[in-house]
């Protein structure tokens, strides 16, 4: 009988044991709980991240900006550098070289070089005439663009220019074009002088000369001026 008891008793210790360790709770497998500090620090730093990463896309957009309109400004300037004598700016009646003309006979130097300067033509030369003492244009100055000349006399007032540049009459002739349309656009009412280079057809206008030279049957030049060609 005792050792009945000592059975029973061994039994219900061992079943003691078991419940109590069933009640205990597991914490293997579930996860520490972060406390409010640690989220909101986290929070924070993710926000930080966003704003860093939209701020730099931000400075990347409008330095490209600011370069695409560098380049623009560029290229705009470097358009208006190369600006040449058939801008529809620059206007030349060979019948009438009046002030409605962009330049006029006795325009003074001065005026004209500002006038150029606004126009963006540059200057490429400027020279005194002293090939002879009898040369009724010596001493006189001469301003070279890349296509037209002009010519101003002791007082320095304009009396003369010759265009190279593709800049048609105002009857429309222009580089290129023949003798035969130059007959047709003006009469035969000329003169017609030889030069070095070819022929030099010469008309009396509103008592000013329209003097237009010729190469191999082509016009490659034309200009107007207060005094006629000497031989």
């Amino acid at each position: 009988m005792k050792k009945y008891l000592i059975i029973l008793s061994i039994m219900l210790t061992l079943s003691f044991i078991g419940c109590t360790n069933a009640n205990k709770p597991t914490t293997a497998n579930v996860p520490a709980k972060e406390d409010n500090s640690s989220i909101s620090n986290k929070s924070t730093d993710n926000s930080k991240k966003v704003t860093e990463t939209s701020t730099d896309k931000s400075k990347e957009v409008t330095e490209t900006s600011k370069e695409n309109s560098a380049k623009s400004n560029k290229e705009e300037s470097t358009k208006a550098v190369k600006t040449t004598a058939s801008n529809s700016q620059i206007t030349i009646n060979e019948k009438s070289l009046d002030k409605n003309s962009t330049f006029y006979f006795g325009m003074s130097k001065e005026d004209l070089t500002s006038k150029l300067n606004k126009i963006k033509l540059a200057i490429e030369n400027e020279i005194e005439i002293t090939s002879s003492e009898n040369d009724p244009e010596f001493g006189n100055k001469q301003i070279w663009t890349k296509d037209i000349s002009f010519s101003f006399n002791k007082e320095n007032k304009l009396y003369a220019i010759n265009i190279k540049e593709n800049i048609p009459t105002s009857l429309g002739l222009k580089n290129g074009d023949s003798i035969e349309k130059l007959e047709k656009l003006y009469g035969k009412d000329y003169a017609k002088y030889k030069t070095d280079i070819g022929l030099l057809y010469q008309y009396c206008i509103n008592d000013c000369y329209f003097k237009v030279y010729f190469e191999n049957g082509k016009l490659t030049e034309w200009g107007i001026s207060k005094y006629k060609f000497l031989k």
